[in-house]
């Protein structure tokens, strides 16, 4: 093989290497890099009926979401060489529009669902509507009398019409850069409802999508959203993240002091009615369990006395007896004091051999019994006219908030405040928590789902993507090019590996000759010296 003939075989080889090379790597970039773009395809001046009923379509013709963050439409009078940025209503920033999709906006007065609404006039009879991506016009639409279209101007719609971008032979919509060529006149056919929102999750552990950090939470070492501790007992000094062993929450949301007391005196014996003593019967009315030892009783402004080390059930009784003369017979007072510190005062009269003073519940003003029951429920009362006389000449405990003393029974009565009842509201009513009033339920319109990772928007209505806030970077994917009307490119990379194999295999029959006499002499030459090294 001549040296002139195996370098052009290599020459060969190259040229068909770097074009295939350069052929796969067009088509990689057109399928994952399309440059964002825009298009009008259709604009009401007017209609029938009114001057203001006006709208712009615009659509995405690429296969790629079109980030709207720096999308400006923009008007132009006839012959004004300044655009003028319209104002939309709600913003379109902070949206995206889907792949081969359409946006939709429309005069504020002109009620047809439109994605976005604007007040600027478009005169009927010429003007420009411009678009712009990142600050760089993508698309112009001139009509009439228009002196800065694409191309030419587009024609006059008539009254209830539209310009409309025209279709070519495969379905797509025409775009030659002419706006006299790739527009026409339609009845009007207004789409729209391609917007995307982005809420980004700053919490994706919590239900829902939590765009800001909730208030009361903190982001934890995982980046999950965590309720902070809260101090539950703020009326304490340092902060308590749990109720203190001993302590209970009050209605206030303050700690105090458990009251484990919870006994009441249910019967006072100053004779011998018990084993020859003395005694004093209370109670436990409550559903929880009583610790005695926390209560203390004070007897006729004696010594305190600490009760027994008891456990108590609720609804038991229970009988702590004195000495003899520790009561004493004439009227008197036994004062309960419980774990809080809190002081009832029972109220006693005089009593004979054989009797005792029983309480109710809840009234610290006792009736003298003829028939003591030490351990048991207490039975009828039984009041002489002259022991109730002197029990009244002793004067009785004020009964306490929330009670009055009955005039007839000279006994303690709560005092119950009935509570209000509202009538039910009708059929297809509720009652308003803010107002207590009943209203109409009003049943909203049924919206298309969303798609899968978006939700609805309750402020705008539009369905919007859920992106979870995180650093990750997405990792970039490859999709199948395809052509702007969706058929897949006739080029792939297989028929470039089978062009690139086509090639060296015609080389190689090419030039076989001369490379089997190139392996002789290089054969012969290694018998006669060796190897290199």
């Amino acid at each position: 093989m001549t040296k002139g003939r195996l370098f052009k075989m290599l020459a060969v080889n190259l040229v068909v290497t770097m074009s295939v090379a350069v052929l796969f790597n067009w088509a990689t970039v057109s399928a994952t890099e399309q440059p964002a773009k825009l298009i009008i395809t259709e604009v009401q001046t007017q209609s029938a009926s009114s001057k203001t009923e006006e709208f712009i379509e615009i659509y995405n013709p690429t296969d790629q979401e079109v980030d709207l963050s720096s999308f400006t439409l923009s008007y132009l009078s006839a012959s004004g060489s300044t655009a003028s940025a319209m104002t939309l209503s709600p913003s379109v920033h902070g949206t995206s529009l889907r792949a081969r999709n359409f946006l939709l906006v429309s005069q504020s007065s002109y009620p047809i669902g439109a994605d976005a609404t604007f007040t600027t006039g478009l005169n009927d009879v010429g003007g420009h509507i411009q678009i712009s991506l990142n600050g760089a016009v993508v698309d112009t639409v001139g009509w009439g009398t228009a002196t800065h279209p694409e191309g030419q101007p587009s024609i006059v719609a008539t009254k209830g019409a539209t310009i409309s971008r025209k279709l070519d032979a495969n379905g797509i919509f025409q775009d030659t850069e002419n706006n006299s060529a790739d527009f026409g006149e339609t009845t009007p056919s207004p789409r729209g409802g391609g917007l995307v929102e982005t809420a980004v999750d700053a919490c994706p552990n919590i239900e829902g999508v939590q765009q800001t950090l909730p208030v009361g939470y903190s982001i934890d070492q995982s980046g999950n959203c965590v309720i902070e501790p809260t101090d539950v007992c703020p009326n304490i000094s340092d902060a308590q993240t749990e109720i203190p062993d001993g302590y209970e929450e009050d209605e206030a949301g303050n700690c105090i002091l458990k009251q484990d007391c919870l006994v009441e005196i249910s019967e006072i014996s100053a004779q011998p009615n018990y084993n020859g003593q003395e005694y004093v019967e209370f109670l436990n009315s409550s559903d929880k369990t009583a610790k005695l030892n926390l209560c203390t009783v004070e007897i006729n402004g004696g010594s305190k006395k600490t009760l027994n080390e008891t456990l108590l059930s609720p609804g038991a009784r229970y009988i702590q007896v004195f000495s003899s003369g520790t009561i004493r017979n004439s009227a008197g007072q036994i004062v309960l004091i419980n774990s809080l510190n809190q002081e009832t005062a029972y109220a006693y009269a005089a009593t004979s051999e054989g009797q005792v003073v029983n309480y109710e519940s809840g009234n610290q003003a006792g009736v003298v019994s003829d028939k003591p029951t030490p351990g048991a429920s207490n039975e009828t009362i039984v009041l002489s006219d002259e022991e109730l006389s002197a029990a009244q000449s002793e004067g009785y405990a004020d009964c306490g908030v929330g009670k009055y003393r009955n005039p007839e029974t000279n006994r303690c009565r709560n005092i119950v405040i009935a509570t209000a009842v509202l009538a039910a509201c009708d059929a297809g009513q509720e009652r308003n928590p803010d107002t207590n009033r009943c209203r109409k339920v009003t049943t909203a319109a049924t919206l298309a789902a969303c798609a899968t990772g978006q939700e609805r928007n309750p402020d705008t209505n539009r369905c919007r993507k859920i992106v979870v806030n995180t650093a990750n970077t997405a990792p970039v994917t490859v999709n199948s090019a395809t052509r702007p009307d969706d058929r897949p490119l006739r080029f792939s990379f297989a028929v470039a590996i089978g062009i690139l194999g086509g090639v060296a295999a015609y080389g190689v029959y090419e030039y076989r000759s001369e490379l089997r006499s190139f392996k002789k002499k290089l054969f012969a030459r290694f018998q006669k010296t060796g190897p290199p090294g």
